[in-house]
């Protein structure tokens, strides 16, 4: 395929705006590692490229970013003056961490991992996004991010009120487990000792899907701000009646759930709608009783925990759960350091 140069004004536009990104979905076509450059060389940040991903030979086209630090130093976090670093003995490749609506999710990451490079060592991230300069892509986080919907309710409209299209989560599944990961380790040349998944809202949702559905294609999860609701609340119903059929898992896997603590809080002078929409997401409860439902039923294999961050709405809490993915990520491929 030919090579393309794309602007990055949505790059410089989500490190500069703070503000959070697209969601995604396939079609349930097979997936392939057709892959093209898409101006690595005029890459914003130091270290970044960016590339093409296709699901399929008629699939949709997704933006790639990709963060590979430099570890030409020591894996080993060091200590600047004044600073507090775990013990921590880094083996091989540096963890990878994978972020779901990469327009506005990369540069954060990248800045946060930048930032704590010292205390926490090197972490490669990749974020995968729309093929085009939105932060929030609601066609392709609609398609991509959701099963089918039982009542509709909540799914995006388009400009004519047409219900977009919903239902591909297994198919991105697919391209997010197996062939996004191989096109970083042939654009790397090295193979991750761990990789992790976020997600936030819809995309936190398809994270908590992905993780029940193939509980060993990522070491770790985080899920922000899952939007449990959607179809009338299946996941927490699946997790709720461990009757049902589930795909056991070796234990013990991290899924940390992160939300807002304000995410429920309503104005006196809210309007019905408002209200209405508030009460039916239930965000923090639905994300409490999910956690709790998981934690008791130790066949699933997770160690799910959930942190709310006080005084936060929906999207203000965004950076933050994202520097924390980074450290998480790269805690969870720390060794410990040999005993004497």
């Amino acid at each position: 395929m030919p090579t393309m140069k794309r602007s990055l004004n949505s790059l410089q536009r989500a490190l500069a705006g703070f503000v959070v990104a697209a969601s995604a979905s396939v079609q349930a076509t097979p997936v392939s590692t057709d892959i093209e450059s898409i101006g690595a060389s005029n890459a914003l940040l130091p270290d970044t490229e960016s590339f093409m991903l296709q699901a399929g030979p008629q699939g949709p086209r997704y933006r790639v970013w990709l963060y590979h630090p430099d570890t030409t130093s020591a894996m080993t976090p060091r200590t600047a003056a004044g600073e507090i670093t775990n013990s921590c003995v880094r083996e091989g490749a540096p963890p990878l961490l994978v972020l779901l609506d990469g327009n506005a999710t990369f540069a954060l990451a990248v800045s946060a991992a930048r930032l704590q490079a010292r205390l926490i060592g090197p972490v490669t991230i990749a974020a995968i996004a729309a093929d085009n300069d939105a932060l929030f892509d609601e066609r392709q986080r609609s398609r991509d991010f959701t099963t089918p919907s039982r009542d509709g309710w909540g799914v995006p409209r388009d400009a004519q009120g047409q219900p977009l299209q919903t239902g591909g989560a297994e198919a991105f599944e697919a391209l997010v487990n197996e062939t996004l990961p191989s096109a970083i380790q042939a654009r790397t040349h090295e193979t991750p000792r761990s990789r992790m998944l976020f997600g936030h809202s819809l995309g936190g949702y398809f994270v908590l899907h992905d993780a029940l559905a193939h509980p060993q294609a990522y070491s770790r999860y985080m899920a922000a701000s899952p939007s449990l609701w959607w179809d009338a609340g299946a996941l927490l119903e699946r997790v709720r009646d461990a009757s049902r059929p589930i795909v056991p898992s070796a234990g013990g896997i991290p899924l940390a759930i992160r939300v807002g603590g304000d995410e429920q809080r309503l104005a006196p002078s809210s309007p019905p709608a408002r209200v209405e929409r508030v009460q039916r997401a239930a965000m923090i409860d639905n994300a409490r009783a999910f956690t709790k439902a998981l934690n008791d039923t130790p066949v699933f294999g997770f160690n799910a925990d959930l942190q709310i961050y006080p005084g936060q709405n929906h999207i203000s809490y965004l950076p933050a759960a994202i520097s924390e993915a980074v450290t998480l990520a790269a805690q969870h491929a720390c060794a410990k350091p040999p005993q004497p």
